[in-house]
């Protein structure tokens, strides 16, 4: 092994000078230390490669500096190993451990468990990778470190009276063995010098501990079996205020407890003297000045000489701040829980009031907010909070103690005895026995928007911590006040998508549906669970656009794309849609998901497609009998006199027709017009249906090619009707039979009585439709076929007449069709006019 710079603390100088000894017999250089403080100033001075410790020294034990030496910058990184007589226990070895140490040995060692302590602590440690103290916090090093000295000084206690016994037996011994007396004598000396040695040892571990009583900040008091004090630390006169000289002999439970709690701590007392063992709680304590702190205690029975209980010392550590500080992560969990799971804001708000004065203690908490300049209180909770209520209710004035609100820049606290505070509020203070209070602003982008308040019954019961934990509070309250108007927004942003008549998808960036409308579902017959997570752009069954690939790429650039698509619905119906689909970018403005906004067009694009194909058909419609009609007066004026009488005639006739069928066509275009613009008047009478029918399906215009069939009972019931109109919707539909009839086929009129309705049927074997075509049978200007070529004329208002004549008497028209089987056309008429 190397030579080393050993750093050796002792202050044994017999001890060190062993250890001194066989460092330098092996090679290693040593520097020498007589306690903890010296040694720190040394190694400081020229950092030692490792250092080896004694425990028990004066000034600065191995403990502390172990604490010290692990902290350090400089010599953390200096591997410690410890070498002690009197702590030898695991549990020292164990608390060496936590502290850092990479060695720990026991006096006496030998040369060669020395070295080899050495060689392991230094071939297993590198300087880059020392052993770390354990993760501890102040109060548990305390804590562990005070129960390593009260465990050392009950082993020297124990050693003791062992030793008192020894001594007891070899004293009885030798009167009772006169002859043994020398040896004994001998022995007893030799037993008196280890008990002397013994004794200055313990002396020393007292005076350590002592030290550490005076210095540390533990409030340590003991009390006798009536509870009177007997020993008050230095440090529980620094944290509580009172002097140790004047509360030795008092009541502790008088001085320290709540009068609230006073019986609860007598209790707690008697169970802690009935299980003789060691009790850790916590509880408040109040200081001189007024205050109530929370505090950890590990109380311990003392006993007498006979091991009989003499009395309890506690060990108290102040943990006000910590308290605090739990409690507000626990309202804050309580409101944050409350949040994230939706909840009315109304709820969140009696729930941080709530569980905030059940936490804290306070005999009132209160929140306020603006609305329309004026502060409404929205939750409170606590003893007083329904009378608190009350005297808001009666004077508004009292919400905020300290005025305008909207001035707070930070927290207020004040005692009722506080100047400026209103007469109201002194009043009540004085009836509910309530002694300080606290007004904290609430902010939202910075701006105040309410407060938050308390009353505590205590005048210092917002001492401490409180104050900031309810700053911390109201900061909370304020994110779950914006959160509560965030998601209101959102809601309605949400409603109005779903709501929203065209349909909206919403995919991530490589198409994969994360949300659609309702409106989708109608559109395309897809619902949402069975759209999301789909492949927009992928193969295979389910929701797919391979439509929109085109529009991707533009998408990923960060364009718009707008077309308009031939699409399908679930169940194969064909449509046309209008199409959006637009990038929604991220914080660094690169797109990273897609709107997709869907409009079915299908009717205009049929509209527009029907007025071009209208325009079409009615200017074929008038071009025929204008040809006519120009045909023939160009022959007339060519013709001159040279015509005979009869072939004027029939150009006069001709000329005659057209102009008729003109007329008839805009008097038929004026007439749908008409409907469009002011709908169906209609004037009934009572009338004979069956005469009505019979007269009209005679008097239809047909050739000898069709077969007419009528079926009208003679006991049909005569009902109201405007006869005119329902005349006119049966021509035109048995005229539309003709029309589509072949050669030979027959029209059949039909009338049967339903009771509640009459039915006339007109069927025909005609040309028929298909499913696709009959939906729109009875629009305006529709025809089977509107193209110029087609084999049969009309401009398609026949049926739309007839289907609005027939539902102005609250009657329907229905059709059955099969294609190139003929149709079956159903006038519903009520037998009672509604």
């Amino acid at each position: 092994m190397f030579p080393m710079r050993v750093l050796v603390v002792d202050d044994d100088e017999a001890g060190r000078y062993l250890v001194v000894s066989i460092l330098k017999a092996e090679g290693h250089v040593a520097v020498e230390a007589v306690d903890g403080i010296d040694a720190l100033e040394k190694a400081r001075a020229d950092v030692p490669d490792v250092v080896i410790t004694d425990i028990l020294m004066p000034r600065m034990d191995g403990y502390q500096l172990a604490r010290e030496w692990k902290i350090d910058p400089q010599l953390s990184m200096v591997p410690l190993i410890f070498l002690t007589a009197s702590y030898t226990d695991p549990a020292d070895e164990k608390f060496a451990v936590e502290l850092g140490a990479d060695g720990f040995l026991s006096k006496p060692v030998d040369s060669d468990t020395l070295v080899r302590a050495l060689e392991t602590v230094m071939s297993d440690v590198s300087y880059d990778a020392v052993h770390r103290p354990t993760d501890m916090s102040e109060v548990e090093v305390l804590q562990e470190y005070s129960d390593r000295v009260v465990h050392k000084l009950e082993q020297k206690l124990a050693d003791l009276e062992r030793a008192n016994s020894m001594l007891e037996s070899a004293m009885d011994a030798l009167s009772r063995e006169a002859e043994s007396r020398g040896v004994l004598v001998t022995e007893l000396n030799a037993e008196v010098s280890r008990r002397q040695a013994r004794e200055i040892e313990l002396q020393q571990e007292r005076d350590f501990s002592q030290r550490i009583v005076e210095t540390l900040d533990v409030f340590i008091v003991a009390t006798d079996l009536d509870r009177r004090i007997t020993l008050f630390s230095p440090g529980a006169e620094r944290i509580s205020g009172h002097a140790s000289d004047a509360v030795v002999g008092r009541d502790y439970l008088e001085l320290f407890a709540p009068p609230e709690d006073s019986e609860r701590r007598r209790d707690l007392d008697q169970a802690l003297m009935a299980s003789g063992g060691t009790q850790r709680l916590t509880n408040q304590w109040v200081m001189r000045s007024g205050e109530q702190r929370v505090f950890d205690w590990s109380a311990t029975i003392l006993r007498d000489v006979d091991a009989e209980p003499a009395g309890v010392i506690r060990f108290g550590i102040d943990v006000t701040d910590r308290a605090v500080r739990g409690a507000t992560e626990r309202v804050m969990g309580v409101v944050d829980l409350a949040v994230l799971t939706d909840s009315p804001l109304g709820d969140v708000l009696d729930l941080t009031c709530a569980h905030a004065a059940d936490e804290y203690g306070f005999a009132a908490v209160w929140t306020a907010l603006l609305g329309d300049g004026e502060l409404d209180v929205t939750a409170a909770a606590g003893p007083v909070a329904p009378s608190l209520g009350d005297a808001f209710a009666k004077d508004s004035d009292m919400i905020c103690p300290l005025g305008d609100v909207s001035v707070l820049s930070q927290p207020v606290r004040f005692t009722m005895s506080h100047e400026g505070i209103p007469a109201p509020w002194a009043a009540f203070a004085l009836e509910h026995e309530v002694q300080s209070a606290a007004v904290v602003p609430i902010r939202v982008h910075g701006q105040v928007i309410g407060i938050m308040g308390v009353v505590a019954h205590s005048a210092h019961g917002l001492d401490g911590g409180y104050l900031q934990a309810l700053e911390s509070l109201a900061d909370r309250l304020g994110v779950a006040i914006l959160y509560s108007h965030a998601r209101e927004q959102l809601a309605l942003q949400s409603a109005a998508l779903e709501s929203a008549a065209n349909a909206i998808v919403i995919t991530d960036l490589s198409g994969r549906v994360t949300w659609v409308n309702n409106a989708f579902a109608a559109m395309t017959g897809y619902t949402l669970d069975q759209v999301v997570g789909q492949e927009l752009l992928g193969e295979g069954a389910g929701y797919r656009e391979p439509r929109y690939r085109e529009a991707w790429s533009r998408l990923e650039r960060g364009e718009v794309w707008r077309g308009e698509v031939t699409n399908r619905t679930r169940e194969g119906t064909e449509y046309t849609e209008d199409v959006t689909i637009a990038p929604v970018k991220d914080a660094s403005g690169a797109p990273s998901h897609a709107v997709i906004v869907k409009q079915d067009v299908s009717d205009r694009v049929r509209l527009e497609r029907l007025k071009s194909d209208f325009v079409a058909m009615v200017s074929h419609e008038l071009r025929t009998p204008l040809t006519t009609i120009i045909g023939y007066a160009d022959l007339l004026s060519a013709g001159g006199g040279t015509l005979d009488a009869a072939r004027v005639s029939s150009a006069t006739e001709s000329i005659r027709a057209g102009g008729q069928r003109m007329k008839a066509i805009v008097e038929q275009l004026l007439e749908v017009t008409q409907i469009q613009a002011e709908g169906v008047e209609v004037q009934t009478a009572p009338f004979d249906i069956g005469h009505l029918v019979t007269e009209i399906a005679q008097s239809v215009s047909r050739t000898d090619r069709h077969r007419l069939q009528l079926d009208v009972p003679d006991d049909l019931p005569i009902i109201e009707i405007d006869a005119r109109r329902i005349s006119h919707a049966l021509s035109n539909i048995i005229e539309n039979a003709v029309k589509y009839s072949p050669e030979g086929g027959a029209i059949t009129v039909a009338v049967h009585d339903l009771g509640d309705s009459l039915v006339i049927s007109v069927a025909d074997e005609g040309v028929g439709m298909s499913d696709e075509e009959l939906p729109r049978l009875f629009q305006a200007f529709s025809q089977q076929d509107m193209s110029s070529t087609r084999s049969f004329g009309g401009i398609g208002m026949g049926l739309f007449v007839a289907y609005q004549f027939v539902a102005a008497h609250g009657g329907e028209i229905t059709v059955r069709s099969r294609k190139n089987h003929g149709s079956t056309f159903e006038i519903r008429l009520p037998t009672s006019r509604p």
